[in-house]
Parts: structure tokens; C-alpha cells; sequence
């Protein structure tokens, strides 16, 4: 997110995902893309989302152990840990 002196939103990539936020800072070509807020609902689920990805990756599971890896340990609905991790890697 580009926020001008003036406290006004001038660029803002998507919540909770890799973007790369192209913005021109002063002259006439002051800003970029702003993305919209989503609902509080998706928001929150897409944190989760992401830093289930984001600690699964970093931490690997062996592949035998199911208890770490199944969906409702990590997020409270099993879609959310097939999102996060893909069908394949979510037991239960």
C-alpha cells in the first residue's frame, strides 16, 4: 500500500498474495493500482490461509505423520488446509 502525505490510499496490491505494486511516486503519473478491500470474511481467510502455507513450508511434515498436516489443525475448516497445502497433503 502507497499512502501520498495527504493520507489518501494512491496504490494498494491485493491482501495475502505475492504481488509485485507498480506505483509512480510525484509528477502527474502519482500512483497505481488499488485493489479493493475484500470481506472481512475472505480477508481473515486468506490470513490463515497464507500463513498455514507459509509455516507448513518453512517447517516440513514428513510425509507419514498425518497429525501435522490435517486441515482442521491448522485452519478451522478443512478446505482452508486443502488451500493452504492442496488436497494431496491434507488428511482427515
Amino acid at each position: 500500500m502507497v499512502v501520498a502525505p495527504g493520507g489518501d490510499v494512491i496504490a494498494r496490491a491485493a491482501m495475502f498474495s505475492e504481488e509485485l505494486l507498480p506505483c509512480g511516486i510525484g509528477g502527474a503519473s502519482e500512483g497505481g493500482p488499488v485493489a479493493p478491500i475484500p470481506p472481512i470474511e475472505e480477508e481473515i481467510f486468506r490470513a490463515l490461509v497464507m500463513g498455514t502455507r507459509d509455516y507448513v513450508e518453512k517447517k516440513p511434515v514428513p510425509r507419514g505423520d498425518h497429525r501435522a498436516v490435517r486441515g482442521d489443525r491448522f485452519l478451522p475448516c478443512g478446505g482452508g488446509g486443502a488451500e493452504a497445502l492442496g488436497p494431496s497433503r491434507v488428511l482427515g
